[in-house]
């Protein structure tokens, strides 16, 4: 029956033309056609690659600057719970910076982020910068001192950190003085 319901190409119905179904047809992609289709995906992969570069420095740069951010915030809602102050001491100073440490054991001169912090007491952490994932980035400070001083009533030293990838695209951790507030711009 099967016969019976493909009607020859010939005929008619209804304005429509069927044709009957060629079952040794070949059906597929040539090889030529593979390569070509493989080929333009791999120029499109290449061309996203070269794309993902810039982006991959911005995720980079806000990483960096968030994990600072943190970091700072750490040092201040620790001096308003310990009652004494806490510092983040940036190497080398200079508005230059390669590393920071939080700490908050000053030495025998009674003040943070001075040469004799080292033998003080222990650092709640130390971070290098301009390396692994920071290799891409280069960090300036602005505050007096080379250090960031968070006092027990909240309040802290004024200035800022500001941090810059390599096509100059830049963010900035700034502290209010007044209120130790931490803002990124």
């Amino acid at each position: 029956w099967h016969n019976r319901c493909i009607l020859p190409p010939q005929r008619r119905t209804g304005g429509l033309r069927v044709k009957r179904i060629n079952e040794n047809s070949e059906r597929g992609f040539t090889v030529v056609e593979l390569m070509v289709g493989v080929a333009i995906l791999g120029i499109l992969g290449a061309v996203a690659v070269m794309g993902s570069r810039p982006l991959l420095d911005s995720f980079g740069l806000r990483a960096a600057t968030r994990q600072i951010f943190t970091d700072f915030q750490q040092a201040r809602l620790s001096a308003i719970k310990d009652g004494r102050a806490w510092a983040v001491c940036f190497a080398p100073g200079n508005t230059a910076v390669t590393a920071y440490t939080v700490r908050n054991a000053p030495g025998a001169d009674n003040v943070l982020c001075t040469p004799d912090d080292l033998l003080a007491g222990p650092v709640r952490k130390t971070v290098a910068l301009g390396v692994g994932e920071y290799s891409t980035l280069a960090f300036a400070e602005s505050f007096a001192g080379t250090s960031l001083v968070f006092n027990p009533n909240g309040t802290a030293s004024a200035g800022n950190l500001t941090i810059t990838k390599s096509d100059g695209g830049a963010l900035q951790v700034t502290i209010n003085p007044n209120t130790g507030n931490l803002r990124i711009q």
